[in-house]
């Protein structure tokens, strides 16, 4: 009865053994496949960042865009523009104006003429609103409406310029150039005389501009 009693003591003994060793290797197994797999990974990375340098992000410059430079309005360009036109003999007015004032006419003209179209008492035919328009717009859409003005007969004509209070700086740029453009070949030659409108007409922000017959 005690050789059985120690026989089977000593079969469970090598089942636990067995057992025992079995979960060691599982265990030894596992982790040596999940070496085995951290290796593959770290060489497969390795591999194909061979040749790829490191990146140095203090020496790394962003390219910024050129902002769009826009045309910066020279007030004293404009007049010398035209004090060099009257100097070469293509102006023949007779110019006077003050910060808000426009007043400008052919030498000569019948006093009475000018008196009337100060105070408004020609009629306006036509006007010609230039709003919102650049300086070389302005300029074009200015030079086509007094020609057609002048084709079709008519006299008096205002022009809104405005007082550039929306503009850059609040330099009224329409209404600076257009003392230029008045008195030039190409338009003064449809011209008699243009002054500031009266202020039911516009006041300072607005012309009268008398055409030739």
């Amino acid at each position: 009865m005690e050789d059985f009693k120690d026989k089977l003591r000593e079969i469970k003994e090598r089942l636990s053994h067995t057992e025992d060793t079995g979960n060691k290797g599982k265990i030894e197994k596992e982790k040596s496949i999940e070496n085995n797999q951290g290796h593959s990974d770290l060489e497969y990375f390795n591999r194909y960042m061979e040749g790829v340098k490191r990146l140095k992000f203090d020496s790394i410059v962003i390219p910024r865009k050129n902002p769009k430079k826009h045309p910066f309005y020279n007030e004293d360009e404009e007049t010398m523009n035209t004090l060099k036109m009257m100097i070469d003999g293509d102006i023949e007015f007779e110019i006077s104006d003050t910060i808000e004032y426009i007043e400008g006419h052919i030498k000569d003209i019948d006093p009475n003429i000018m008196r009337k179209l100060k105070k408004g008492e020609i009629s306006i035919e036509s006007q010609l609103d230039l709003h919102g328009k650049t300086r070389e717009e302005a300029k074009a859409i200015l030079k086509a409406f007094i020609e057609e003005s002048r084709r079709k007969g008519i006299r008096c004509v205002r022009i809104i310029h405005g007082r550039g209070l929306h503009s850059k700086d609040y330099i009224p740029i329409i209404k600076e150039a257009l003392k230029g453009w008045l008195v030039s070949k190409s338009i003064g030659r449809h011209i008699l005389a243009f002054c500031s409108a009266r202020k039911k007409d516009g006041g300072t922000g607005a012309l009268y501009v008398l055409l030739r017959k």
